[in-house]
C-alpha cells in the first residue's frame, strides 16, 4: 500500500548503495563539465555541431538523474526536504540545470546558452 511505498522509498534514499551512486554521479558530471569547458574553450575553437549535440545529451542525462533524485527524497522526506540546507542547495541546482538545459535554449539556442564562462 501508500505506507509501504513511502517506507521503500525512505529506504532507498537513505541507503549505502543509493548515497555511492549519487556521489558517483556528482563525479561523473564534475568531470563532464571539465571536459565541456576544455573543449568549447574560446582557444579550443568552435565546437562542431556533432559535440555541442553530443554535450547536450548528456547534460541532459545528468538533468534526468537530478530530477529523479530529487523527486525521491521529496517523496522520502515530504515537506522535511526542505528543512535541510544541502537540500535547498540541491533543489536551486536541479532546477537551474533544467533551465540551462531545456528551457533557456528553446529561447535563446542552444549555443549561446551552453558556452560556459570562462575567468581568466
Amino acid at each position: 500500500g501508500i505506507a509501504s511505498a513511502g517506507n521503500d522509498s525512505n529506504q532507498l534514499v537513505n541507503s549505502w548503495s543509493f548515497q555511492v551512486a549519487v556521489g558517483v554521479l556528482v563525479a561523473l558530471n564534475a568531470i563532464f563539465l571539465g571536459v565541456e569547458a576544455e573543449v568549447r574553450h574560446p582557444e579550443a575553437g568552435e565546437a562542431s555541431q556533432e559535440v555541442s549535440s553530443c554535450f547536450h545529451v548528456i547534460g541532459s542525462a545528468f538533468a534526468l538523474a537530478w530530477i529523479t533524485e530529487m523527486l525521491a527524497r521529496l517523496r522520502c522526506l515530504r515537506w522535511r526536504y526542505f528543512m535541510d540546507p544541502l537540500n535547498l542547495m540541491d533543489f536551486v541546482l536541479v532546477w537551474t540545470t533544467v533551465a540551462s538545459e531545456w528551457v533557456a535554449p528553446l529561447s535563446v539556442g542552444q549555443e549561446a546558452l551552453r558556452k560556459p564562462i570562462m575567468f581568466d
